[in-house]
């Protein structure tokens, strides 16, 4: 992952690095330029996309992270690929591992922290992909997104909670299409505060 401290700053707390993953493998025209955290209270109806007020107004409700200096931490749980050989799941295992499984610091600053979440969501759904479901209930954070690319559409879920020195996601990404065919992938996110930011 090709990430500069301060996109890893804009991606504090909830998904950041595992969902940067994601929307890399998605295709997404943007995901250099931001980050989408998740948060609030929102989900569309029929699957429909959310707006893009509705996103801003769910991360105004997650918790701001305290500033200091932040561990992150990325695992990959599970490579799926139905119907393909054994040997085969086991190569795109061992290929996903080494690239998705990361471990990265990065500061938050005060100004950071008071800005919260809110410039994050805003770029959520720029480029191919777009939030269907964007909910918070007590720290907990339940979301679900669709991404389209050239080699079909990638369906991501992501699960977990959050504080404000903390997170704790789980990610799920089904991608239909591409050579592969279906593909399911899941990663563990992990972030909390180590201590203060360096001098």
């Amino acid at each position: 992952m090709n990430k500069t401290n301060s996109q890893a700053r804009g991606s504090t707390m909830a998904l950041a690095t595992g969902l940067a993953l994601v929307l890399a493998a998605c295709g997404s025209a943007d995901e250099a330029e931001t980050d989408p955290a998740l948060g609030g209270d929102t989900a569309a109806a029929s699957g429909e996309a959310l707006s893009d007020d509705e996103l801003i107004a769910a991360g105004r409700e997650i918790t701001r992270p305290e500033p200091g200096q932040y561990r992150s931490e990325v695992e990959l749980v599970n490579v799926d690929i139905p119907g393909a050989p054994q040997a085969q799941v086991d190569m795109m295992r061992r290929m996903f591992a080494d690239s998705a499984s990361t471990t990265t610091e990065y500061c938050i600053t005060p100004e950071d922290a008071e800005r919260g979440f809110e410039e994050m969501v805003r770029g959520g759904q720029r480029g191919d992909c777009e939030f269907q479901k964007f909910d918070t209930a007590g720290g907990n954070i339940d979301a679900a997104m669709t991404c389209q690319h050239g080699q079909g559409t990638a369906n991501i879920t992501m699960q977990g909670e959050a504080t404000a020195t903390t997170s704790d996601m789980t990610m799920t990404m089904r991608q239909d299409g591409g050579e592969m065919g279906r593909v399911s992938m899941t990663m563990n996110v992990k972030h909390r505060r180590i201590g203060d930011c360096p001098a």
